[in-house]
């Protein structure tokens, strides 16, 4: 009856795609915390040691909003095209918000390459 239930609902496809996308986006944030943490507290390494870490950190919790939004886009299409109520303005506004604060966070982390012969070592 359960399955029946999750199957017959018309986006449960989607939700499982979401799902496991989302599941994998919070895997690869656990890979970067739990790998770079036991540096943070011994401090034994040069950080560039850890920049691999704090990428999958990063790109793990940029994937998440990601599909925090993608989430946020199909609930408000959805309830456009069926008539609901729509979500409230202020949801979609912190989610846009949320989404370019992450941006900027993560434009802190990553850092750039440098150009050959800019004059550095």
């Amino acid at each position: 009856m359960l399955i029946d239930t999750i199957v017959s609902h018309p986006y449960s496809d989607l939700v499982v795609l979401m799902t496991f996308f989302g599941a994998l986006s919070f895997v690869t944030f656990l890979r970067g915390l739990l790998t770079g943490l036991p540096h943070l507290f011994t401090i034994n390494v040069h950080a560039e040691h850890l920049e691999h870490s704090r990428v999958y950190v990063v790109w793990g919790v940029l994937l998440l909003a990601w599909l925090f939004m993608l989430w946020e886009g199909i609930r408000v299409v959805t309830a456009f095209f069926e008539g609901q109520v729509l979500p409230g303005n202020l949801t979609v506004i912190c989610s846009v918000l949320g989404l370019v604060g992450l941006a900027i966070l993560a434009s802190m982390f990553i850092p750039t390459k440098k150009a050959a012969g800019s004059g550095g070592h």
